[in-house]
């Protein structure tokens, strides 16, 4: 199974994969939970923000949750980048598949906002100016 959490960046997708995590259903499955931010790190950081690197973030991230899902895991993915297509694809590949968005007011956001991404002029946000496609 696979559970792939999306939203813009602050919008608590990684909080809501943890929380899964830690309630584990008293132990019932065997959860994996992968951040799109631990394994850009993983990577090294290789990958920067355009849409094309974003994509590229995508496909690794799908391609290490469909070998752990088809090795019998559940899978909790928290992923930013998202575009229908991409989305689309997941609901082929994942036998058993579920899709969440967390919607999250930019004003919000902003008042979350750690990495200081939506008041610095940092270039290449989505929500920003890199449209979240839904």
């Amino acid at each position: 199974m696979v559970i792939w959490v999306t939203g813009l960046s602050g919008s608590g997708k990684t909080t809501f994969c943890q929380s899964i995590l830690n309630k584990n259903f008293s132990g019932k499955w065997n959860v994996l939970n992968i951040d799109g931010d631990v394994i850009r790190e993983i990577y090294g950081n290789s990958l920067g923000y355009k849409v094309e690197d974003r994509i590229k973030h995508f496909k690794r991230v799908q391609k290490m949750s469909l070998a752990f899902a088809n090795q019998g895991l559940t899978v909790l993915v928290a992923l930013l980048y998202s575009a229908p297509e991409l989305l689309a694809e997941n609901r082929k590949i994942f036998n058993d598949y579920f899709e969440i968005f967390i919607d999250a007011d930019i004003e919000l956001l902003r008042k979350r906002d750690k990495k200081q991404l939506y008041s610095s002029g940092v270039k290449d946000v989505v929500g920003l100016d890199i449209p979240y496609k839904k």
